[in-house]
C-alpha cells in the first residue's frame, strides 16, 4: 500500500482516550475522509497503525483539518514522531 508523509508531530493534547495532534493540516492542500488509516513512526523507529479522524473545526482563522488519533495516549506518540496516511498522494492532494 502506498503511503504519504503528512507531518512531524510538534505537539498534542489528550482528549479522553484520543490524541489531538498539532500542527493542523491545511484543508486547501489536502482532502481527507472523516476517518483514515495512518502510520505513526516514532523517533525510535517504532511503527504503529491507527485510525485517525480528520475534521474541519468552525472556529479557526484558516481552514484546517484537526487530527484526532483514536484510542491513543500521549506517552505512545512522542513529539518528533512522523505521521503518514496510508494512501498515495494523488488520492489526498487537492487539484490547484
Amino acid at each position: 500500500m502506498n503511503e504519504t508523509f503528512l507531518l512531524t508531530i510538534a505537539g498534542y493534547g489528550q482528549a479522553g482516550n484520543d490524541l489531538l495532534i498539532f500542527p493542523a493540516m491545511p484543508a486547501d492542500k489536502y482532502h481527507f475522509a472523516d476517518l483514515e488509516k495512518i502510520r505513526i513512526v516514532t523517533p525510535y523507529n517504532r511503527g504503529m497503525e491507527r485510525d485517525a479522524e480528520f475534521g474541519i473545526p468552525f472556529e479557526t482563522p484558516s481552514v484546517v483539518y484537526m487530527l484526532l488519533i483514536r484510542n491513543t495516549q500521549k506517552d505512545e506518540v512522542p513529539v518528533g514522531s512522523q505521521l503518514w496516511v496510508l494512501k498515495p498522494l494523488d488520492q489526498i492532494e487537492r487539484s490547484p
